[in-house]
């Protein structure tokens, strides 16, 4: 699905702090934070793995002579749709960080199927982090990124514009203070809640967070990044 250019408002929920702000922007970006740091909940992706072995066969003759075969194959093969996309996903936001010399995110597999059905959740009411903020599921982390209608396809578009908010005058002291002290608004010239919003930036290059987790709709339209 192509990018949405179409001016849509983007939400920052606190989870604990009933604190909601909101921004008008273009592009179909939002994002969410939780100071709670409740725990996760997640499923990993899922393998099958098939088995097949031949009969084993004896023969004799006068001699005695006698013969065994036995073959044995194996393989394993990734049911999730979503798994190019996924590491996609992890690998162009470390790419980022990498550019501002910051370590790598692990990937936070456990929790990827339990953001699947946040970011189902949001399409179907069509509320970005209405699953993040109410615990529909509650899958964990601190913090939340969400691409509502950018498509499977665009998430490199969608991390790309949420990291560009680094460029807003507006956002250039957000790499000298700590994540928590920019959710709390007291960091000089870096707001988490805007104007301008810098908040998708903060969570994709905090010093603070250590994984990351990458999560996709049904149908691929929208995707949730949950951080922790």
């Amino acid at each position: 699905m192509a990018r949405r250019t179409s001016p849509l408002v983007i939400c920052l929920a606190i989870g604990g702090l009933e604190a909601v702000a909101c921004n008008l922007v273009t592009g179909a970006d939002d994002l969410s934070v939780d100071t709670s740091g409740a725990g996760g909940s997640g499923a990993s992706t899922s393998t099958t793995s098939t088995s097949t072995t031949s009969t084993s066969t004896t023969t004799s003759t006068s001699t005695t002579t006698s013969t065994t075969t036995s073959t044995t194959t194996s393989t394993t093969t990734s049911t999730d749709p979503w798994e190019a996309d996924r590491q996609a996903c992890v690998d162009h936001i470390n790419a980022l960080r990498a550019t501002k010399g910051l370590p790598a995110y692990q990937r936070w597999v456990s929790a990827e199927s339990c953001v699947d059905q946040q970011a189902t959740h949001d399409q179907s009411v069509n509320i970005a982090h209405d699953a993040f903020s109410h615990g529909t599921p509650a899958c964990g982390g601190n913090g939340q990124n969400e691409c509502p209608g950018w498509g499977v396809g665009s998430i490199v578009g969608c991390l790309d514009s949420m990291w560009g908010e680094k460029d807003q005058a507006g956002c250039a002291g957000c790499d000298a203070c700590d994540t928590f002290t920019i959710f709390q608004n007291a960091c000089p010239n870096c707001s988490f809640y805007g104007p301008p919003v810098c908040g998708h930036y903060v969570n994709m290059s905090s010093a603070t967070f250590t994984s990351v987790a990458c999560g996709f709709s049904t149908d691929g339209s929208w995707a949730a990044i949950n951080f922790q």
